[in-house]
């Protein structure tokens, strides 16, 4: 309804799923706006999945990013991945822009001294999903806080997975030493306090806390 009453407006999508949506709307000519499309993540781990559900996936998604006028990946390994699962047409232009990053000018550096007392502090930043791994990340600190008793674990985002990272925490017997932190967006004051950032990701379509 929205689309068709301004049908003038490029619509500008960022999210696969919604991508799906229009780019059908718009093959079944139910929209006739302009579409630009984001994809920030890679098709992964495909053939790991059952065919119906893969074959239905690839159709949908082909017709979908046909119907686009244009695509923008956060990375070239993005595009490539996109590319080689369906077929795009060359009617569909593209562009590779990496997500930016801002660089603070505080330097909060003199912090960690204080900080410290003897911790060494381990941090972990992402969305609290399958794709980020962190049930991975608690396993191998609980190894490790075994032989170094002074290192501590902070976990920093949301997600569905919180309740169940938590209970897992809470029967390995670490509880005192894993925190979990919701999204701040001050995350350089975290930073500074870490001696040891780690990531585990299964897949990324850029990797933006790495950066």
């Amino acid at each position: 309804k929205i689309s068709n009453l301004n049908k003038d407006f490029v619509i500008f999508s960022m999210i696969r799923e919604i991508n799906l949506l229009l780019g059908v709307c718009k093959f079944l000519r139910l929209i006739s706006n302009k579409i630009v499309g984001r994809e920030a993540n890679p098709i992964n781990n495909w053939e790991k999945i059952n065919i119906f559900k893969r074959t239905v996936y690839k159709f949908l998604l082909y017709f979908a990013y046909n119907s686009f006028d244009k695509l923008i990946f956060n990375s070239n390994f993005t595009k490539n991945s996109i590319y080689r699962f369906i077929h795009i047409h060359s009617k569909v232009s593209f562009r590779v822009i990496g997500n930016p990053i801002i660089l603070s000018n505080t330097n909060e550096a003199d912090d960690k001294n204080n900080y410290h007392n003897n911790h060494y502090q381990i941090t972990n930043i992402g969305r609290l999903e399958h794709q980020k791994n962190q049930g991975f990340i608690i396993d191998a600190f609980f190894l490790a806080q075994k032989k170094k008793k002074n290192i501590y674990l902070k976990i920093i985002g949301s997600g569905s997975l919180l309740s169940k990272y938590q209970l897992k925490v809470k029967n390995l017997g670490i509880n005192n030493k894993v925190e979990f932190i919701p999204y701040i967006h001050d995350i350089n004051t975290q930073l500074n306090k870490t001696d040891l950032f780690v990531m585990a990701s299964i897949f990324e379509g850029f990797g933006n806390v790495f950066v």
